[in-house]
């Protein structure tokens, strides 16, 4: 008789090759048919909020790793949340104004500069993108209400950007002035401290000296100031030299003339304009605040420049008398206005000297810089000339130099009155993951100026400002914005290109200055960063589901100094309170090497790449078992471990799914079948004692957003508490046992209670892998997983049964380094082949009042206890020499149908056999 006919051996639909890439997009078209999305938040639309906030991703091109990774690790915390019953309404968003899409436009358009047209095109190529987008993050398993994203061209949404900017105009944030900004000539617009990024460059070192006009104490007139700086460009625009009030300056001697330089200072100077120290001989010591007020001669141009004083000088580098142009820097400027100095920018929108400094007319600054130093050298003014590679600010959009330049621009005020401040303290009520996001935003908001908000393009939202033509009086009239608000709720922003301004003027206005009752509208928009930094009041305020303030911002670390600084900043400015009460950043994806992601270096992996070859959720799972909170990183290499390990976790799966199969009557296991759990087999409740412990840590690492140690959990439980111990026991229960026997059906409730618990925890993490599970676990349950809930598993723990079956767990660890060195010397094949002799000086009696679990958890035929150590050479201790193991063939006859040696007693299979068989 062929005995394994009558075996119940694993059988499953179950497939075992994941063929991800082409079974993926079929859940996607199921989740659509069922309309997923709305049915999970209609089953928790009543249950208590999580507002978690999108942060907009910019429309103008298809996503990349970075995005990939954002946008999974929030769909994570979606879905976690929802299974746990909360109502969780993602709205996502995009970012869809802006210089980088209007210069896409303005590629189409060849030249054309009519507004409309130019806003019509921007808008066609951001709704293209947005389109695609939105298909790629509905391809990474991301469950969203991608039928009603929030757009910041949308009506809708620039109005509520409006109210946001009427409420910071009624409380005097908002001011314009000539001051000087980060200005980009290459994009021809002013530019936020968010969109600077700092590259290495070349530029001039130059040193120049100032002639001192005023006689001071015993000087002569052949005396000069020393200046140092990297862009002889602003020279045109210097007004006065700065000190520090507290720095000792020293005045030496060489060669006929006398230097002043800070005496910090003294020693580099000298190397750097390869004076002799020999012949230089110190005169004179001052105090920077004892030369407050002296005046010093312009070195080429018929002007005076005054000597100030400054908190900002330093002793880093240069000379300790800071060359100062308020025209061309934020802290020139600053230290300008408190001594009233004339701000001096002789540059055009372009970088090109203008009128002010005729000689150079129409030359780019950072060409200029040779005809300056050519100039200083001609007035015999330049001490030492040198090319120094440094940090300097780029356009994070054009990746080409900026320049500091003073213009008219619109300025939100966060170095006067308490907004800095305010937010600051804000930042302690908000919970930063991890925490040294605290560090990083104070840090950045303690340094920040005012914001500059003004754009000169036209592809954005208008600031509804006008100027009167009678005074030029720049108007923000509360009003005004009104009445455009109330246009652009209706007909979009466009309105402000068509209309008058006396079409949004309240009736009987006049300039409040002048009386003038004549007005033109201003060109600038805002910010795109205003733009998205009021997506809080926008959308959370609007779309349906949603309130303000949200729980959770989840974004690049690099948003402390973008989204997340400005949304707080326009928050506590217009409402007194911060848009969020969680923080949470992920690092930068990198190579396998830890180098940033570069096409030129050909180690850019395009997400679309790795999801054709190897499926989504493998993609997914390279995000859930990274430590995010670090740089990542990924490679051909990584991503082919992580396929790897999640053929182990299907596996794993497939090995439950299977066991749940009744051969005899051809059916699968059903929730009737199920043993109560206080009646099922010690190692079936010990095992879920297990499945309780991993479930309470799994859940409280979601919570911490931690998700890395989820797949750590997850992994260790498959591989030890499953594969090794647990399922490799119970097989010959599920495979002998009588189909519907007590014990079989123990060993089937607690599979099945493992599956939908495994099977939850891991629906956050892979998306299509767990809805594919779902389908194929028996019995009646859900359309989908995700309208599920989270395993609470709320039984009581025995936990003397607990503390026993871990004891055994152990011995089952040593009993292995027994039964492996035995199998090695081919005195058994498989561990039934065993017959174990156990010697325990200190659980005796436990182990003989288990012996028969014991057998059954080592997987041996039989096993025996020792009253003494054996001293036999092949007798195993532990480490702690409190266990013996000694394994030799198991005596008895061969269970052709269990495997297992017994005493046969001269029929074909054994007792237990015959029993199970009713024979």
């Amino acid at each position: 008789m062929d005995y394994g006919d009558t075996l119940n051996l694993p059988k499953t639909d179950f497939p075992m090759k994941a063929s991800l890439p082409e079974r993926e997009p079929e859940i996607l078209k199921y989740w659509s048919e069922i309309k997923l999305y709305e049915k999970v938040m209609s089953r928790n639309r009543l249950n208590p909020k999580f507002i978690f906030h999108d942060g907009p991703p910019y429309a103008n091109g298809h996503i990349h790793i970075g995005t990939a990774l954002n946008k999974i690790l929030k769909d994570i915390v979606v879905k976690y949340k929802s299974l746990r019953g909360f109502h969780v309404p993602y709205t996502p968003g995009w970012d869809t104004h802006g210089l980088p899409i209007e210069l896409k436009a303005m590629e189409q358009l060849k030249g054309e500069t009519d507004p409309l047209k130019i806003r019509k095109t921007c808008r066609e190529y951001a709704s293209k993108f947005q389109k695609i987008q939105q298909e790629q993050f509905v391809r990474l398993g991301t469950l969203a209400d991608y039928a009603n994203p929030y757009l910041t061209f949308l009506p809708e949404y620039e109005a509520k950007e409006l109210e946001v900017f009427l409420r910071l105009v009624e409380r005097g944030f908002v001011y314009k002035n000539r001051k000087p900004i980060h200005w980009c000539p290459h994009c021809v617009t002013a530019l936020a401290e968010a969109e600077i990024e700092y590259e290495d460059h070349k530029s001039p070192s130059i040193f120049v000296r100032f002639k001192l006009k005023d006689s001071f104490r015993d000087l002569p007139a052949e005396t000069y100031f020393v200046i140092w700086t990297t862009t002889p460009w602003t020279l045109p625009g210097n007004v006065a030299i700065c000190l520090h009030p507290d720095f000792d300056y020293v005045s030496f001697a060489y060669e006929g003339a006398v230097y002043i330089v800070a005496e910090g200072l003294y020693s580099s100077f000298l190397a750097g304009v390869n004076f002799e120290p020999g012949k230089a001989q110190i005169t004179g010591k001052y105090k920077g605040r004892d030369l407050e007020g002296l005046k010093a001669a312009h070195p080429f141009i018929e002007r005076e420049s005054l000597v100030i004083l400054g908190g900002h000088v330093t002793l880093e580098t240069g000379t300790g008398c800071v060359h100062t142009a308020p025209g061309h820097g934020s802290e020139d400027y600053s230290v300008g206005q408190k001594y009233n100095l004339e701000i001096i920018s002789p540059v055009d929108e372009r970088g090109r000297f203008d009128d002010g400094f005729p000689s150079l007319k129409g030359k780019h600054v950072e060409a200029a810089n040779p005809d300056v130093v050519k100039i200083l050298a001609e007035k015999s003014a330049l001490l030492g000339s040198a090319e120094i590679v440094h940090q300097y600010p780029h356009c994070w959009r054009c990746k080409k130099p900026v320049i500091f330049r003073a213009t008219p621009q619109w300025f939100i005020r966060v170095e006067e009155g308490n907004l800095r401040n305010d937010a600051s303290k804000a930042c302690e009520t908000v919970r930063w993951i991890p925490e040294i996001g605290y560090t990083r935003i104070t840090s950045m908001i303690a340094n920040r100026p005012d914001w500059c908000i003004s754009r000169q393009r036209v592809w954005g939202v208008p600031i509804p400002a006008v100027y009167c033509e009678s005074c030029e009086e720049a108007i923000l009239d509360p009003g005004i914005i009104g009445n455009v608000i109330a246009r652009v709720k209706k007909d979009g922003c466009d309105c402000w290109w068509t209309e008058s301004a006396e079409s949004f003027i309240p009736k009987g206005f006049k300039c409040p200055k002048c009386g003038g009752i004549k007005f033109r509208k201003e060109r600038d928009i805002l910010d795109v960063w205003f733009d998205s930094g009021t997506s809080h009041w926008a959308v959370l305020n609007q779309w349906p589901d949603l309130s303000w303030p949200s729980d959770l911002y989840l974004e690049g670390s690099d948003q402390h100094r973008g989204w997340f600084q400005t949304s707080l900043l326009t928050s506590m400015a217009a409402f007194d309170k911060p848009p969020y009460r969680n923080v949470l950043t992920h690092g930068f994806v990198v190579d396998g090497d830890g180098r940033k992601m570069s096409k030129s270096l050909g180690n850019v992996i395009a997400p679309e790449e790795m999801i054709k070859q190897y499926g989504a959720d493998v993609l997914r799972l390279w995000v859930a078992s990274s430590d995010y909170q670090e740089d990542i990183r990924i490679s051909k290499q990584i991503m082919a471990q992580m396929a790897d390990s999640y053929r182990k976790i299907r596996n794993t799966v497939r090995f439950l799914l299977a066991n749940l199969y009744d051969k005899a009557a051809n059916r699968y296991f059903d929730r009737s079948d199920a043993v109560p759990l206080d009646e099922r087999e010690e190692l079936d409740r010990y095992i879920m004692y297990r499945l309780k412990d991993l479930t309470e840590k799994v859940t409280a690492c979601y919570e911490s957003y931690e998700f890395y140690k989820i797949l750590q959990l997850l992994n260790n439980f498959c591989a030890l508490d499953l594969s090794s111990f647990y399922l490799d026991i119970i097989k010959d229960r599920l495979y002998t046992s009588k189909t519907d026997s007590r014990k079989r059906r123990s060993a089937q409730s607690s599979i099945y209670e493992l599956l939908m618990t495994l099977n939850t925890i891991i629906a956050p993490l892979l998306s299509f892998t767990a809805e594919e599970i779902w389908r194929h676990i028996p019995g009646e349950k859900t359309e989908s997983v995700y309208l599920s809930n989270w395993p609470l598993l709320d039984f009581q723990v025995d936990t003397g049964l607990k503390a026993r079956f871990d004891l055994l767990s152990s011995l089952k660890i040593s009993a292995a380094v027994a039964l492996e060195a035995a199998r090695t010397e081919k005195l058994i094949g498989h561990s039934l082949d065993a017959e174990i002799l156990i010697y325990s000086e200190e659980h005796k009696a436990l182990l003989e009042r288990n012996l028969d679990c014991l057998r059954e958890i080592l997987i041996v035929s039989q096993v025996s206890l020792r009253t003494e150590p054996g001293t036999e050479e092949k007798a195993i201790w532990d480490e702690g020499r409190k266990n013996q193991f000694l394994v030799r063939k198991a005596p008895g006859d061969k269970c052709p149908r269990c495997w297992q040696y017994k005493q046969l007693n001269g029929k074909e299979i054994c007792p237990r056999c015959l029993g199970e068989l009713g024979a």
